[in-house]
């Protein structure tokens, strides 16, 4: 079951669209991640730095 796969989206890709075609190692992949991001802040003329949440 070698079916080339054609995304017609993805030509600039062509090079790793064949590539893994090639791979005849079907399953799953999965990817979990966590990123922490700064709170927002805001200054405040005359009152200062605020940062959320208030």
């Amino acid at each position: 079951m070698n079916t080339p796969i054609e995304i017609e989206y993805n030509l600039a890709l062509d090079v790793l669209t064949d590539l893994l075609a090639e791979v005849d190692r079907p399953g799953n992949f999965f990817v979990s991640s966590s990123m922490t991001t700064p709170l927002p802040q805001v200054e405040v003329d005359g009152l200062g730095m605020l940062a959320f949440p208030l």
